[in-house]
């Protein structure tokens, strides 16, 4: 027999054999569920670790394929015994996975849904495909004794035990989208191979075994007419499931384009993560995380989501979340990278109207890092001194350093004096600069390090500091987004002088500290004198500061480990 070149000799004792053999392996025996069982579990386990390798072993021993074969014979034979049969394996070996899949989903312990998993919830067009080419090779290679070693390879290409798996474990947590999905999937291929099985076994006459004659083309459709058209309605959702899925694509790249090209006038600033959430409303949520030496400002935002609605879409609302990061060397702070000068430069050739601006700022990174350099050799003479950050202002026509110092002691204006002079001769500047010390006690198992003696304070005075905390921190809850970073405080004769460090959306006016002040002057002690430092930071949007911001709806959730 020959069929598009491919030369078989089938005797009819062969044919016998073949339909014997589909026959025996889609019997809903003890065994055959056994190996559903077996497969179903290594399948979940393989998902759970998201481990390629151990799903790929759990469809070689899946038996599913063979009760396929056999419905798709006994339909094309009219053979209702062989029909039942492998309808009742198929069947019940379907759900048996499915049920195994979502008792496996409930143990305790169980591991979050990782790609493997993700993977079958999203079915497309390529994955019917697979199938029905999957199912002529199957079919194929039970007829021709030369290919039955291909057998396993079928097993591979066709998906059916995974499915099944990933929908019980999607049932267990309630996500019923994934769960239909990852169905869906599932029966795809059931229908695409048991169509193209049938194929086969008509062409090559395997049915001929109990119906004596081939199927022609009317009486196959009469036959399989229903499941040809569901095959073509999923088939149609998959087509759509796959558009969809390369609009949501070229959608993100577009929007990731746009907001790195905006980016790349800010020095220092790279996108380092984004996510997008379209509204029921119609509206697209971006949410772009963004490495930043100091923190986006709202009209900064809203230059950039103005660019995003001219080249993208009108319906964007973009946020930017600012990570103050900040590179440094054995010298100190590094306030530009040799990849974000070249980019700059790539970008001064493209865009020359900006090229005085950005060698200006290459210039001032230059020489800030120039400084941070000079002070660092300085501040050699203090044990645990480290700059944290350096900005660059203008006083009295004379350019004004303010340096932030990490250190253990206070640095007194003698050094200074010397470290400002140092940093005027080896720059030819005029400088006026100040540094910031910020004291910073570090401790390890045995002592406290760099101080010679640590004052242990009496019980009372930790007592007196803990009522004075808690006061300062109830007194912030009445200021939205408020919250204390640290304290301070020196008693004199008549006064108690408190220094408050307080993260805040925006800087404390003068009379909510007045209001502060009053009643701790009022629960704590009436000789208070109060001090705040604004340290103004948070998430920003394009029409304002957010104070608490809810970024968990950007994640997948999950269901809690029981």
């Amino acid at each position: 027999m020959s069929f598009l070149g491919l030369h078989i000799d089938i005797t009819p004792e062969r044919r016998q054999e073949i339909y014997e053999s589909i026959a025996e392996i889609s019997a809903p025996t003890v065994t055959f569920y056994v190996m559903v069982a077996l497969s179903t579990t290594i399948a979940a386990y393989g998902l759970l670790a998201n481990s390629t390798a151990v799903v790929i072993g759990a469809m070689l021993v899946a038996p599913l394929m063979g009760a396929i074969f056999g419905m798709a014979l006994g339909l094309s034979s009219d053979d209702k015994s062989l029909l039942w049969k492998s309808t009742v394996a198929a069947v019940m070996g379907a759900l048996l996975a499915i049920l195994l899949g979502a008792l496996i989903g409930l143990i305790p312990l169980r591991m979050a849904f990782g790609a493997e998993i993700f993977a079958r919830t999203k079915p497309t067009i390529y994955d019917l495909i697979i199938a029905l080419a999957s199912g002529l090779a199957g079919a194929y290679a039970l007829v021709n004794e030369k290919v039955s070693p291909a057998l396993p390879g079928v097993a591979i290409a066709t998906a059916l035990v995974p499915p099944l798996t990933t929908c019980g474990l999607c049932f267990s947590i309630a996500r019923w989208d994934l769960s239909l999905g990852a169905f869906l999937l599932f029966l795809a291929n059931f229908l695409a191979i048991e169509i193209a099985a049938a194929i086969v076994f008509n062409l090559f006459g395997i049915t001929e075994v109990k119906a004596r004659q081939k199927l022609g083309i009317i009486k196959f459709i009469k036959c399989f007419w229903l499941k040809i058209i569901i095959l073509i309605l999923v088939a149609g959702f998959m087509t759509e499931t796959l558009t969809g899925l390369i609009s949501e694509q070229r959608f993100e790249r577009q929007v990731r384009s746009v907001v790195i090209s905006n980016l790349s006038s800010i020095i220092g600033a790279r996108l380092s993560d984004m996510n997008i959430e379209k509204k029921k409303d119609g509206s697209i949520e971006v949410m772009a995380t963004v490495l930043t030496h100091y923190e986006f400002t709202p009209s900064q935002v809203d230059d950039i989501e103005k660019s995003l609605k001219e080249k993208v879409n009108n319906n964007i609302n973009l946020i930017i979340r600012s990570l103050i990061s900040k590179d440094a060397d054995r010298k100190g702070p590094v306030f530009i990278s040799e990849e974000e000068l070249r980019r700059n430069k790539e970008e001064i050739l493209r865009k020359e109207e900006e090229v005085k601006k950005r060698q200006e700022a290459e210039e001032q990174a230059k020489f800030l890092q120039n400084i941070a350099g000079i002070i660092s050799k300085d501040l050699e003479k203090i044990s645990g001194a480290q700059i944290i950050d350096i900005l660059r202002g203008h006083h009295k026509d004379v350019l004004f350093i303010l340096v932030s110092v990490q250190t253990p002691e206070v640095i007194n204006p003698e050094l200074v004096a010397s470290i400002n002079e140092n940093i005027q001769k080896e720059t030819g500047k005029e400088i006026y600069l100040v540094i910031r010390s910020i004291i910073t006690v570090d401790a390890d198992a045995k002592k406290f390090v760099y101080e010679k003696e640590h004052e242990v304070k009496p019980e009372d005075v930790i007592l007196w500091e803990k009522r004075l905390e808690q006061a300062l921190k109830n007194q912030l809850k009445e200021i939205k987004g408020a919250s204390l970073i640290e304290y301070h405080y020196v008693k004199e004769k008549k006064t108690i002088k408190i220094f408050a460090i307080v993260r805040t959306p925006v800087n404390i006016k003068p009379e909510q500290v007045k209001n502060i002040e009053k009643n701790l002057r009022k629960y704590i002690s009436p000789q208070i004198n109060l001090v705040v430092r604004s340290v103004v930071g948070t998430d920003t949007g394009s029409e304002g500061y957010i104070p608490y911001y809810d970024e968990s709806k950007f994640f997948p959730e999950e269901e809690p480990v029981k």
